[in-house]
């Protein structure tokens, strides 16, 4: 049987026209459904226009509407499989977010476009058309979110925006695609391993992500503390977790107070206890922090989000429930 689709769109370059004011989202989904099935007839049961936004203003309450619309359309029949429409910026973490809460069989495919719709090249018709044919295809079924973008599908965990303007922006490291679209065809090289996911009414915001930098004291970490965080996840300087060992007094006031600290790096592999000394990610957790595995600092914050929302909040769950999500 035909899955019957969904398209929700949130606005994005996907979306935008160029005008005097710079680029803008002007196009509705029932605009972006057009351009991608003009050749390749597609039919789609569901368009609705969530949000019109370009994506470095969606807030994690904005992410989660668009989420929650998607999940109320599936569970309520409406919808087999569901494509959202993103701006770049933040794709990826909506489709983390998304990842870690969904718990349908049926896809739900986040697309996006690095050129604007009125551009002769715009990126955005064939992106989404791609993402059509992925929400459709039968190897989708069970993969919860997927990112597809330039022919290639991604897991949500690794994939990252990697180039500010080039069409073949969104990789996944050393990963790699799951899959590909060629020629109207869906061809999955790759399974995800076993997925994770929580059952949530809605994510806890309260979670600033700070970013380390040489010679900082531990102003910010203590602010954050101070205005009512109720997680921390920091920014480490790329490689296994190290940090300016001025942090430490603010992380063991923080996490003396109950509240989760995460240290996370931004280049590929885990953060580990490797080394010993001060700044060493050792000496951090021997303090009470918690180490993020191989999730980008933008990822460790929305599973964190996630946790604070699904658990009883206490470091040692929170600690437990990471381990087991990023090893």
């Amino acid at each position: 049987m035909m899955r019957r689709l969904a398209v929700l769109a949130t606005g994005g370059t996907i979306a935008s026209t160029n005008g005097a004011r710079g680029a803008m989202p002007t196009r509705g989904v029932a605009d972006l459904v057009r351009s991608a099935v003009a050749e390749h007839p597609i039919e789609v049961a569901v368009l609705e226009d969530v949000r019109q936004v370009l994506s470095y203003s969606m807030t994690p309450d904005d992410m989660w509407t668009v989420i929650d619309r998607a999940n109320q359309l599936v569970a309520s029949g409406r919808a087999d499989a569901v494509v959202v429409t993103h701006g770049t910026a933040t794709l990826q973490e909506t489709a983390y977010l998304a990842d870690l809460t969904w718990r349908h069989e049926a896809p739900i495919v986040f697309t996006g476009a690095m050129r604007t719709a009125d551009q002769e090249d715009s990126d955005g018709p064939r992106n989404v058309r791609d993402a059509l044919l992925v929400a459709l295809a039968d190897d989708a079924e069970g993969c919860g979110a997927l990112v597809v973008a330039n022919g290639e599908v991604h897991d949500p965990r690794h994939v990252m925006k990697e180039h500010a303007s080039g069409v073949h922006s969104f990789h996944s490291g050393t990963f790699g695609a799951l899959g590909f679209v060629d020629d109207g065809q869906v061809l999955m090289h790759r399974y995800r391993r076993d997925r994770f996911t929580f059952e949530i009414e809605a994510p806890v915001t309260s979670v600033p992500l700070v970013k380390a930098y040489t010679g900082m004291d531990d102003a910010f970490i203590r602010q954050a503390h101070a205005s009512g965080a109720t997680g921390i996840v920091i920014e480490c300087f790329p490689g296994r977790g190290g940090l300016p060992p001025s942090l430490l007094p603010a992380v063991q006031s923080a996490t003396a107070a109950g509240v989760p600290v995460v240290l996370a790096a931004p280049s590929e592999g885990r953060v580990s206890q490797n080394y010993g000394g001060p700044g060493a990610a050792r000496t951090f957790v021997q303090s009470g922090a918690i180490l993020a595995g191989d999730l980008h600092p933008a990822k460790a914050r929305l599973l964190l989000m996630v946790l604070l929302a699904s658990t009883d909040r206490a470091p040692r769950s929170i600690a437990e429930a990471m381990k087991r999500v990023a090893p």
